[in-house]
Parts: C-alpha cells; sequence; structure tokens
C-alpha cells in the first residue's frame, strides 16, 4: 500500500511539474499603455494573483512578472489581471486581481488559500472587498459554511446613486461572477446609460458533459471474498460522464458512471470454499477529476469513492484515485489512458499501515464533449 501511495505521489509532483507549460496567446502592460504581446502561462486562478509567466514566443525563455513589475496582464478575449493594493489577510500587499467590470464602479475578484473574494472600487474610491472571508456564517439563524458572503452595507455605498437597487442587495446572500457582474451592470445601465462598461469575465459554456466509453481489465482481491482473485484479471466496460465545474476551476470536472465488471472466483465462508461463480459486479464512481492543463497530450487525475456492489457484497464504498493521460483527436473528441485503485483502511479516507488495495485496473476509452 505504501508503495502505491508513494507512486501516485510522485506522478502528482510530476504532473504539477508539466501543468505549468500551458501557455496562451496575451498580453503584458509594462504601464497602462505599453503593451507587449506574446504567450502567457494560464494558471489557476491562485498562482494567477501572484505572478505572471509569460514568453514572446514558444522558443524564448520564460520571463516571471511579479505584481510589482508590471500593471497587468491578459488573455486575449479572457481574463484580465491588474496589479493592486488591496489587504490580504489584514496586511496590504501588492497582487494581481481579476478585473471582472469596468466602469464608474469596477468590479474585481481573486482566490487564494482562504477562498474567493470580491472586491469593489471606484475612480475617487478606494478598493474595498465585499465578501466575507469566514468559514462559518449565521445568516437568519440558520449556519452556512461558504465564505463569500456580501456585506451589503459597503455594496450599498458604493451604489449610492442607484437606492432603486437596495432590495436586490438585501436579498443577495453569497457573492458569484454571476450575480454580481449582473447587479454591477445593471447600475451602469441606470446611472450612465449613454456609457457602457468593459466585461472582462473570459465567456464560459453554459453546460459541458464529457461523455467516456471505457473497456480494460481489473483485479478485486480477498476483501470482497474471492479467493485468489487478486491473482487474476478479468474484464470491464462502462459509460462515464463528466460533468464541468468551471466555476469552482475551469479545469474540474465531476466524475462518475457505470463501469460493470466480470467477477469470477470462489465464494469463501470460514473455512469453506463454495463452487466457482461468474457474475457482474458494478462501480459507480463518485470523483473529483482534474485536467491539468490543455494541450494535445493532457495529464488527468481523480479522486474520491467507488461505490461497489458485488454478488457476495452488496455495497461497498471505498476511497479511490485514478490517473491518466488524454490524448486529442479533436475538438470533440480524444483517446483515454488511465489506471485506477481503491482500498480499505481502518480510517477510511486516510490511508493507515493496515491498508488493503480492494481493486485495481487498467483501461482504455474514447470520449466525446457534448
Amino acid at each position: 500500500m505504501k508503495k502505491i501511495i508513494i507512486t501516485l505521489i510522485l506522478i502528482l509532483i510530476k504532473l504539477s511539474v508539466y501543468s505549468q507549460s500551458e501557455f496562451i496567446p496575451g498580453y503584458i502592460q509594462k504601464t497602462e499603455h505599453d503593451t507587449i504581446f506574446g504567450l502567457i502561462d494560464y494558471a489557476v486562478d491562485k498562482s494567477n494573483s501572484m505572478e505572471c509567466r509569460f514568453r514572446k514566443t514558444e522558443k524564448d525563455p520564460v520571463q516571471i512578472f511579479s505584481p510589482k513589475d508590471i500593471y497587468g496582464y491578459r488573455f486575449n478575449e479572457s481574463k484580465y489581471y491588474v496589479s493592486k493594493e488591496i489587504k490580504v489577510n489584514g496586511e496590504l500587499k501588492m497582487i494581481f486581481i481579476e478585473y471582472l467590470v469596468e466602469g464608474r464602479v469596477d468590479l474585481y475578484f481573486y482566490r487564494n488559500g482562504k477562498g474567493d473574494h470580491y472586491l469593489l472600487g471606484g475612480k475617487k474610491l478606494p478598493i474595498m472587498e465585499i465578501s466575507i472571508p469566514t468559514d462559518l456564517v449565521s445568516v437568519d439563524g440558520t449556519m452556512y459554511e461558504r465564505s463569500i458572503f456580501v456585506k451589503r452595507n459597503i455594496m450599498k455605498f458604493y451604489l449610492k446613486e442607484c437606492p432603486q437597487l437596495y432590495p436586490e442587495i438585501d436579498k443577495l446572500l453569497v457573492c458569484s461572477h454571476k450575480s454580481l457582474i449582473e447587479l454591477i451592470k445593471k447600475y451602469h445601465n441606470i446611472v450612465c446609460p449613454t456609457d457602457f462598461c468593459l466585461i472582462y469575465q473570459k465567456k464560459l459554456p453554459k453546460l459541458r458533459i464529457d461523455i467516456q466509453s471505457i473497456t480494460g481489465i481489473t483485479s478485486i482481491n480477498s476483501l470482497f471474498q474471492f479467493d485468489g482473485y487478486n491473482k487474476r484479471y478479468s474484464y470491464q466496460f462502462g459509460i462515464l460522464s463528466y460533468f464541468w465545474l468551471p466555476i469552482t476551476n475551469e479545469r474540474m470536472f465531476l466524475r462518475t458512471g457505470l463501469i460493470i465488471n466480470h467477477v469470477k472466483g470462489y465464494y469463501i465462508h470460514g473455512s469453506e470454499q463454495s463452487n466457482q461463480i461468474e457474475k457482474s459486479s458494478i462501480k459507480i464512481p463518485m470523483q473529483v477529476h482534474y485536467q491539468f492543463f490543455n494541450a494535445n497530450i493532457t495529464p488527468v487525475i481523480s479522486g474520491g469513492l467507488n461505490i461497489y456492489s458485488t454478488p457476495i457484497v452488496p455495497f461497498a464504498l471505498l476511497p479511490a484515485f485514478n490517473v491518466g493521460v488524454n490524448a486529442k483527436i479533436s475538438d470533440k473528441t480524444y483517446v483515454t489512458l488511465s489506471t485506477d485503485f481503491d482500498y480499505a483502511s481502518t480510517y477510511f479516507l486516510i490511508p493507515s499501515k493496515g491498508s488493503k488495495i480492494t481493486s485495481y485496473s487498467f483501461n482504455i476509452g474514447l470520449a466525446v464533449i457534448l
């Protein structure tokens, strides 16, 4: 068990290194009006707030800019980051924050280890956070575990020219890209209808589902009471679905579906062994799936739970991991290669000394983006 966990950690480290190599067209601004076009590393939101990795062409070396080095940077027709000095964890700090809306009142966003943060600013007003960075908040007697509740009084102060929006602000419980952008846009339409506000948020599809068919080989050990089954492989096939979670992370999916394994072995009951049985078992993954970057060859990893139903054990819930690569065929299709395993531990999700691998498999698949 320890060897497998160490191997998985090494794979994760290696994939994390590879994930730094996705560069897409964009530009940096050394000053507000001094623009240099090139390629920018499309990293996750947390990294984007700390640094900008830029190169003019694919053959040029990577230059790393901090918020103190440049005015900002933008991916073409997509996210726009500007350098601002704001309070982070109670201290003034220069970071890159994402420009969501520019106008008479500006809307910004950044993500760090504390969660999501939304801010408002104005031409003659300082930038102030309107999200409440707490883990547990009581609203009307109900406890919520979200860290993005709205500071309504600050919002009303920044939008004071438009008091007719106050009832809508009072109904706004939590911050989100969609709700806040719509509210700030509505403010500009009322206060300055002849002007327009710029919305820099990347336009994402409303829904994306990847459907994947897989086939492969699997092995289930004696935890499921099949004598010697871990010494042989049998085939499996299934259909998986990947539901995109772009607001949480543009590279994150919810992975689920149905996999059928052909079970062959002997049922163990005490010291007695029954006749050989050949039946099907069912596996349902419920996992978070992460795609490291968009390229022709893309490393992926999943983690979560596998739900089992076998001829001997009607129900089992086990921690599971999956590591693989996606190879693009076209914009809508890709081939997948993966290996996954699940395990049983005294502490359930936490591997322990007595942990046992309950199954592992190797699969090939074909996926279509709907």
